[in-house]
């Protein structure tokens, strides 16, 4: 699978970035999250509107290489209505913010602890 490269996508509110759920997630570096192709990038600006609880501020260029896991920052975020690309359907929750325990049934406390013991 071939690396990809892209951008971060950052919300208004810092730390909280565009997973692939659709979805924000709070991660401790934009490092952690999800690479989106520019198509991708510009059609998560087009999306968000004033109902979404954050809204995407900043496009972090990035490369993914889905072989090791690793992701690098490649360069200094700009604004993300800046990003160019054709419009193309990204998965979307009309921006909520993620809820682990919805999504996994664990609390917020069990995954640490589980993550902790691996």
């Amino acid at each position: 699978m071939p690396a990809v490269q892209g951008y971060v996508i950052e919300a208004d509110e810092p730390g909280n970035y565009y997973h692939r759920s659709g979805s924000w997630v709070d991660y401790t570096s934009p490092a952690n999250a999800y690479v989106w192709t520019p198509d991708e990038t510009a059609s998560i600006a087009n999306a968000a509107d004033n109902t979404w609880a954050h809204k995407p501020e900043l496009a972090h260029p990035a490369i993914h290489d889905p072989a090791t896991g690793v992701t690098v920052l490649t360069g200094k975020a700009v604004p993300i209505n800046t990003v160019q690309g054709q419009n193309v359907q990204v998965p979307s929750t009309g921006g909520a913010l993620f809820d682990l325990k919805a999504a996994t049934g664990l609390a917020p406390a069990s995954v640490v602890a589980m993550s902790v013991s691996l």
